[in-house]
């Protein structure tokens, strides 16, 4: 949040993700095509029951927690947080201090039983991508395995930039699993190729 360098002590050197960011466009790049998903149905539909399982391995979810301790080191205290397309764990470490966290995802009980919220609200980002908050109230947003389903991404991450507060810091965070049939097609593209997820986000 202060603009300084992280150096993630997990992270591969050599796998090319490094230099996923280099030469990229200065226009978006993408068509309407590209968020076309297999499965058109009503998300709503895939939230009408909870689900608490974890959709990563127990070492993919360690490596996500060690990378957000290692990323909001130092934070100040009571840093406003906002999970975007949230569930019952946000993976924020245990040790940082929150004044706020702000839950928005699909299904209420999932965000009720998150121990870190201390807000919680259900909306379909990919019917309404607007959020429901004003400008520059976060610190910190999070992203975490969801990137891959959202059909308004542009809108949503300039949703992110403008509630957050110059300087905040977001973060996002995914995987090579993912429900096929729900991701969008410029993401069903590059499964298991993660140069090429980095470059899409």
């Amino acid at each position: 949040m202060d603009g300084r360098l992280v150096r993630i002590s997990g992270a591969i050197t050599n796998s090319g993700v490094t230099e996923a960011l280099e030469g990229l466009p200065s226009v978006w790049p993408f068509v309407s095509a590209d968020f076309r998903r297999w499965d058109e149905r009503d998300d709503a539909l895939g939230f009408q029951e909870p689900s608490f399982e974890r959709h990563i391995d127990d070492w993919a979810r360690l490596a996500m927690e060690q990378l957000y301790a290692e990323l909001l080191a130092g934070a100040p205290s009571n840093i406003a947080v906002l999970d975007v397309c949230a569930a019952w764990d946000s993976h924020l470490p245990l040790d940082l201090s929150v004044s706020r966290v702000a839950v928005v995802g699909m299904n209420m009980q999932e965000l009720r039983a998150n121990l870190r919220a201390t807000e919680a609200l259900t909306q379909d980002l990919n019917c309404r991508p607007k959020l429901p908050f004003g400008d520059g109230e976060f610190d910190v947003a999070t992203l975490a395995l969801s990137i891959q389903y959202l059909v308004h991404p542009q809108e949503i991450f300039t949703e992110i930039h403008r509630v957050l507060r110059p300087g905040g810091l977001a973060i996002v965070s995914f995987s090579s699993l993912s429900f096929p049939w729900k991701a969008v097609s410029v993401w069903s593209r590059s499964f298991h190729d993660g140069v090429a997820q980095c470059r899409t986000v």
